[in-house]
């Protein structure tokens, strides 16, 4: 699934990353948020049947077309994928469904590993944990997997969820946190699901809209606040202070040095 809003650089290398998959039991769905560039026109113009629907309307923002795009589905498992990123190569879903003949039908999410990459596709990173580390970032350290490596069940759309729309940038994380409450995912470190395009440091490196909205993702399920989230706040308000006086370079040596003298080798931005 992949929703769009003017994303008519990137989507044609999302689009046949999905068409370039060998298994042919895949289906896209884009939910297009009114789009004003070609964006439409790469819609319009694909012949591929993986491409089995596509609105163009204005949305409340990324969650809001996810929720639409939702109502269409008829697979047995939901991947959100970014219009700017990209399956890793395409024996991703085959490799997918492979393993998952091996376990149990408990898990509600299964998620893989994501090479995060600069603009020219180099990889600089490989993100992805065993769910004991996974679990502790998610539900104490405030911070997530990457959702272009995260295979939902629909088992968890039949029943009723979907994402909340008073989130702009934090919704993936309060659906996380709401359905993995009392119980566990899965990871597959064999499978390296996606690339997702990074742009390095950039305005909202010192953006409280990520903190405001983890906090409250927290607390809306029952999360209380931590050490955790009190070095969120402080690191927040340092940056900011150091971005607005000493620029974006010196807010990521602090930064740096943070997660440096508390012993944090990955700790999301």
């Amino acid at each position: 699934m992949i929703a769009t809003l003017n994303a008519g650089k990137t989507l044609p290398r999302a689009l046949d990353s999905v068409f370039k998959q060998t298994n042919e039991n895949v289906e896209i769905l884009v939910a297009d948020g009114g789009s004003v560039d070609n964006t439409i026109d790469i819609l319009n113009n694909c012949k591929n049947n993986k491409l089995v629907w596509w609105k163009s309307e204005r949305d409340n923002g990324l969650y809001d077309a996810w929720n639409k795009a939702l109502h269409h589905i008829t697979g047995d498992w939901v991947l959100f994928l970014g219009a700017d990123d990209e399956l890793w190569n395409g024996n991703v879903v085959e490799d997918f469904l492979n393993k998952l003949s091996d376990i149990s039908d408990v898990f509600d999410i299964v998620y893989g590993k994501v090479a995060q990459v600069n603009s020219e596709g180099v990889v600089w990173n490989i993100a992805g944990e065993p769910w004991k580390f996974t679990e502790k970032n998610l539900k104490i350290r405030c911070s997530m997997m990457a959702h272009q490596g995260v295979f939902h069940s629909r088992r968890l759309f039949d029943r009723g969820e979907i994402f909340d729309t008073k989130y702009r940038i934090s919704g993936d994380y309060d659906f996380l946190l709401r359905v993995l409450k009392n119980k566990n995912a899965l990871f597959m470190p064999d499978i390296l699901v996606a690339k997702m395009y990074c742009g390095g440091l950039s305005g909202g490196f010192n953006d409280f809209k990520f903190y405001n909205e983890f906090m409250l993702a927290r607390n809306s399920n029952g999360y209380r606040n931590n050490i955790w989230s009190l070095y969120l706040s402080f690191k927040y308000r340092i940056r900011a202070f150091i971005v607005k006086y000493f620029g974006l370079n010196s807010a990521k040596i602090m930064n740096d040095f943070l997660r440096e003298i508390i012993g944090i080798n990955k700790f999301p931005e």
